[in-house]
């Protein structure tokens, strides 16, 4: 089972990695990287706030498939939104990145004994 420790630093390094990967020819800033490992660190272990990990049966309803299936749902809606306003983009990216490090936290929790329920 992976302790809060991992579900901050993977999360961290997929979502950052995968945007210095996907910039391109679009220089990303030191700062936006920095940024981009600092918001999926701090919601790695979204899941463990809203259902508190205090036992091997806490994973619920923000611990499901349903719950990760519309996550990225909402996370492919949102990627496609071409925000006209700079604060929609910040907000746009700011949620692309939070909805990426949960996912990978269900991801990661989801290859253990317990797996992940339905709903």
């Amino acid at each position: 089972m992976a302790n809060a420790a991992e579900h901050r630093k993977m999360p961290a390094f997929i979502v950052t990695s995968a945007r210095l990967l996907l910039s391109g020819e679009d220089a990303t800033r030191i700062e936006e990287l920095l940024a981009t490992y600092g918001l999926a660190w701090l919601m790695g272990t979204l899941p463990n706030i809203l259902e508190s990990a205090t036992n091997p049966n806490h994973r619920q309803f923000f611990h499901s498939i349903v719950f990760a299936c519309g996550l990225g749902y909402g996370m492919f809606r949102l990627y496609e939104w071409q925000p006209e306003e700079e604060w929609h983009e910040w907000a746009r990216q700011g949620l692309l990145i939070a909805g990426a490090a949960t996912l990978i936290h269900l991801v990661m929790d989801s290859t253990t004994p317990k797996g992940l329920p339905l709903v």
